[in-house]
């Protein structure tokens, strides 16, 4: 597949969150649409990416377009930065493999619409409760059960393993996480924990020594405040 089949399948798609952005003058649609374009066009140069026709199949499809989309952000990074012939959706079902010695695979985790928060939603809509957001009590078991779940989903594969976490642009989340970064558990397969919100924050494994992949994973840009339904989110 080329980036124009790609975006021909897209504006084929009412459902797709992208499909309205096509041709508006709107800062976000530009935005959003030219760094797509962008991260296509660096997994596709010289030696063409190991999986991009498979993600670009993902970024076509509207309910696996917000994941693949975030990939792509990672996996655009790290070319961009030397890791040219890094692999997507290897064989053992991570995101991302970078062809390092040892391996190091990448882990991509974009949070939804969590159970609790439509729960405590629908009673706010039913008028059984007044409060508006998780408190942070909550937000911290809430992330807490998210690691506990990619652990043991993780550990299975006996392999070295960066697990980005995105939560979305929240401030709620950022606060938590900044107040509890030293009280997250990281087992020693996992190297390092990114934690996408209104900034990037980091735990790095203290045994972890791969400074390119450190500091690849430092320059990762900072979040923008975007549109929620560009990385359909609804």
């Amino acid at each position: 597949m080329d980036v124009n089949r790609l975006w021909d399948l897209i504006e084929e798609n009412f459902f797709h969150p992208l499909n309205s952005c096509i041709g508006k003058d709107d800062s976000y649609c530009t935005m959003e649409i030219k760094k797509i374009n962008s991260d296509l066009n660096i997994l596709l140069e010289n030696i063409r990416t190991s999986g991009i026709d498979s993600l670009m199949k993902r970024l076509a499809n509207p309910n696996e377009f917000a994941g693949a989309r975030k990939e792509l952000e990672i996996a655009s990074h790290f070319k961009r930065n030397g890791f040219v012939d890094l692999k997507l959706k290897p064989m053992n079902n991570t995101d991302i493999e970078l062809l390092t010695n040892p391996r190091i695979y990448i882990e991509v985790y974009l949070q939804h619409y969590p159970e609790r928060e439509k729960q405590l939603d629908k009673a706010l809509a039913m008028g059984i409760t007044d409060k508006k957001e998780l408190s942070d009590e909550e937000l911290y078991s809430l992330i807490n059960d998210i690691l506990d779940n990619k652990y043991k989903q993780l550990e299975r594969k006996n392999v070295q393993v960066i697990l980005i976490l995105d939560f979305s642009y929240s401030e709620p989340y950022e606060r938590v996480i900044k107040n509890n970064i030293e009280n997250f558990n990281i087992p020693d397969f996992i190297v390092c924990i990114a934690f996408i919100t209104k900034t990037n924050i980091f735990k790095f494994n203290s045994s972890f020594t791969n400074e390119k992949v450190k500091q690849t994973l430092l320059s990762l840009l900072p979040p923008s405040d975007r549109a929620s339904y560009l990385w359909g989110r609804n």
